[in-house]
């Protein structure tokens, strides 16, 4: 019996806005926590657009090429969280409004590395 699972996406297509973080050195449970409890909850209260939020934690091994410029480098692993936001409309819009409005920032949280990507389902 195969472990895949499929996912079938049926009515209107959406967009994906994927972020990868990380947590400030030494502040991964704080980190971990906040983003969970406080960023997710007040990000899908004031984006009535990003209609499902899923944070992972990344493994510890990643690879790296030019196509994949989110793996491991050479000075350290820069993420170690992605969180994949379902969006209702344009993920770079609703980006673009992200970076500047005023939500709850966190310490825990290294500003200094953040990647992001657009894709649509």
């Amino acid at each position: 019996m195969s472990n895949i699972m499929s996912t079938v996406h049926i009515g209107s297509a959406c967009e994906l806005l994927v972020i990868f973080a990380r947590a400030a050195e030494g502040r991964r449970e704080e980190f971990v926590s906040w983003y969970d409890t406080v960023h997710v909850p007040e990000i899908l209260a004031a984006f009535p657009e990003l209609t499902e939020a899923v944070r992972y934690d990344l493994s510890d091994i990643q690879p790296h090429s030019e196509a994949n410029p989110f793996g491991e480098l050479a000075e350290g692993r820069p993420f170690d969280s992605v969180a994949v936001y379902r969006v209702h409309g344009s993920a770079r819009e609703v980006w673009a409004r992200i970076r500047t409005c005023e939500l709850t920032r966190s310490d825990a949280f290294d500003y200094s590395n953040l990647g992001v990507l657009f894709a649509t389902a």
